[in-house]
C-alpha cells in the first residue's frame, strides 16, 4: 500500500475528521443567510436536533466514549455559540427554541449506547451505499440531494447549505463500507 493511500485510509475511516467537519459546516451555515429556505418550523428544529446528534456521537466515536459527557457539554457550548453568532449578524435570528432543541439532540446523543451506534451506522452505511466509485464520493450527495429535491419541501438554497456535509458524509460512507465489505471486485 502507497504511503499516500495509508493517510487517505487514516482520514477518511476515523471519525475525528467527520465530526470537526460537522462542526465546521454548523459554523458555516450560522453565517449564511436562510432567506427561509427550511420550510417550516419543525422541519428546522428536526435538523437541529438531529444535527447535534450526530455531532456528539462522531466526536465520541473518534475521541472515546467514554468522554462523552465531554462532547455533550461541547455540543451546548457549540450551539450556544452558534445562536450568539446569529443574534450579532443581522441577517440572522437567534432562538432560545433552536439552543433547546440542539441541546435535547445533544442529550438524546449522550443517552446512546455505544452498540446501538454500531447498528445505527451500519443501517446507514448500507441504506445509502451506492457503491465504491474510486474519488467519487459526490455519487452519494448527488443522490441525496436529489432525494431532497424532488420529495421534500426544501428549496435549493438550503440544499446548497447541506452539500458540502452530504459530499464529506458521501467520502466516509464509501470508506466505511469498504471496511465492512470489502473493496468492489
Amino acid at each position: 500500500m502507497k504511503t499516500k493511500e495509508i493517510q487517505k485510509s487514516i482520514f477518511f475511516r476515523d471519525f475525528k475528521p467527520l465530526a470537526w467537519a460537522t462542526a465546521f459546516i454548523f459554523l458555516i451555515m450560522a453565517l449564511i443567510p436562510t432567506g427561509g429556505s427550511i420550510p417550516g418550523k419543525a422541519t428546522d428544529k428536526v435538523l437541529h436536533g438531529f444535527g447535534f446528534y450526530l455531532l456528539v456521537l462522531f466526536f465520541s466515536e473518534g475521541y472515546g466514549w467514554r468522554k462523552k459527557w465531554i462532547f455533550f457539554l461541547f455540543a451546548i457550548a457549540w450551539g450556544l455559540l452558534m445562536e450568539g453568532i446569529q443574534a450579532a449578524i443581522p441577517w440572522r435570528d437567534a432562538s432560545l427554541s433552536d439552543l433547546s432543541v440542539n441541546a435535547l439532540g445533544a442529550f438524546l446523543a449522550f443517552l446512546t449506547p455505544r452498540r446501538l451506534f454500531d447498528i445505527l451506522m451500519r443501517l446507514a452505511a448500507s441504506l445509502f451505499y451506492i457503491g465504491k466509485i474510486p474519488l467519487a464520493p459526490a455519487t452519494f450527495a448527488s443522490a441525496a440531494t436529489l432525494i431532497l429535491y424532488y420529495i421534500s419541501p426544501f428549496g435549493s438554497s438550503f440544499l446548497a447549505l447541506v452539500l458540502p456535509f452530504l459530499y464529506i458524509s458521501g467520502i466516509w460512507i464509501s470508506s466505511y463500507c469498504e471496511d465492512i465489505w470489502g473493496p468492489d471486485a
